[in-house]
């Protein structure tokens, strides 16, 4: 058995990591957060199967704002960029759209995109709450606001590499070349007891479970 074998419990705060067993890395806790952040920010994302006869706009939803400093430096870090894949970018090209950008994530019409961003209360909210950033949106200076914003796609970018080169370890196989290390299963299951997390009979049965070296306390895995 293998980090991927594990069912998933569906709690009341959403989808749940059992990563303090060891069976599920806590990066993916994080990615999902950024990633539902992200997606709450994006001034307009763009689904192609909605498309029909020409582009459609729609607010993604999303968690409210996190009032945390570090979430709510995620949520000002991809906000104003709304950076999305290559393929989504270039559909984002149309002159009449506010939040138009070129291949490197600056905007084609600086002024148009600024107004579009200063008319929403909550990233108005998240701009006047940073002053480097409000001073950047509403000044005068269109190349520092450009350059904001191909700073922002840039690390959008980098997190598109990063989720790309994880796909490869979603898979089943992938996953159990990585699982190397043995766990106590009546440890685990003693520690899903305490934490209201039950599985029926056939999931106690497993006798052989192993999990990533790279979630294991160096104590635990010797």
């Amino acid at each position: 058995m293998c980090a991927a074998d594990v069912p998933r419990w569906q709690g009341t705060d959403g989808e749940r990591d059992l990563g303090a067993w060891g069976f599920v890395s806590h990066r993916d806790v994080d990615a999902r957060r950024r990633r539902s952040v992200r997606e709450l920010l994006f001034p307009c994302v763009r689904r192609p199967r909605e498309r029909g006869g020409g582009l459609s706009c729609c607010c993604a939803r999303g968690p409210a704002l996190a009032s945390s400093p570090a979430d709510r430096h995620v949520q000002r870090r991809f906000f104003v960029c709304s950076a999305v894949s290559r393929a989504l970018i270039a559909m984002s090209t149309e002159p009449s759209d506010p939040f138009a950008r070129h291949e490197d994530g600056s905007a084609v019409d600086p002024a148009a995109y600024k107004a579009a961003l200063l008319e929403d209360p909550r990233r108005v909210q998240l701009i006047v709450d940073d002053l480097e950033m409000s001073r950047v949106v509403r000044g005068d200076d269109v190349e520092a606001f450009q350059e904001l914003l191909r700073a922002a796609y840039e690390e959008e970018q980098k997190y598109a590499k990063a989720r790309r080169e994880r796909v490869g370890e979603l898979t089943i196989d992938a996953q159990r070349c990585l699982c190397t290390v043995p766990r106590d299963t009546v440890q685990i299951y003693k520690q899903m007891h305490e934490s209201g997390l039950q599985y029926g009979p056939a999931f106690r049965l497993l006798r052989n479970v192993h999990v990533p070296e790279a979630t294991v306390p160096q104590s635990s895995a010797k």
